[in-house]
């Protein structure tokens, strides 16, 4: 029997650079197939490995207890980061940052260097859990919950530009910036 935390958590499959990449839950590693010819092109072992969080700028992410960044085309690791602690729902890729929730604070790493940029600390109405990342939030599906962060300075100026805009439209505030 294999432990919950000892095989990947269901990962969708991620189809890009002529690669499907599939990350099996009963699999021990990351396999890359070759949409063109069928074949495994390469397959990378799953280590403590939990995620398959997504492909950006030709390299695959692997998340755990640390992140790790494969090269696309190859499977070859082009860098290790340790985290603070083991993720604890599905990262999110955006904009050359992969966000990780883990189980007291939500970590920020760049994609291109491993590097630890960002930190924040669940508040006490907040808990992790699986994120999606977009330009303006990103978003926390929780056991209970959806919400999203965004730089709340940002949020208020544009909201009072809708406003101005149409100031007798209830719904303003509703909907995407123009």
């Amino acid at each position: 029997v294999i432990e919950r935390n000892e095989r990947w958590a269901a990962n969708p499959p991620v189809a890009a650079h002529g690669m499907l990449f599939v990350a099996p839950q009963d699999a021990s590693g990351l396999l890359a197939i070759d949409a063109v010819r069928g074949t495994l092109a390469w397959w990378a072992p799953r280590e403590d490995d939990r995620y398959f969080a997504s492909v950006e700028f030709g390299r695959v992410f692997l998340v755990g207890a640390q992140v790790q960044a494969l090269d696309a085309l190859t499977g070859k690791r082009l860098w290790a980061s340790a985290l603070p602690a083991k993720a604890a729902g599905r990262p999110a890729l955006c904009q050359g940052r992969l966000y990780v929730p883990l189980e007291t604070q939500l970590v920020a790493v760049q994609t291109g260097d491993g590097t630890l940029t960002a930190c924040r600390l669940w508040q006490p109405n907040e808990e992790p859990g699986n994120l999606t990342a977009t330009d303006r939030a990103l978003f926390v599906a929780a056991r209970d919950r959806l919400y999203a962060l965004a730089d709340w300075a940002t949020t208020q100026e544009a909201l009072a530009a809708r406003r101005k805009e149409k100031p007798d439209d209830p719904l303003a505030p509703l909907t995407p910036a123009p």
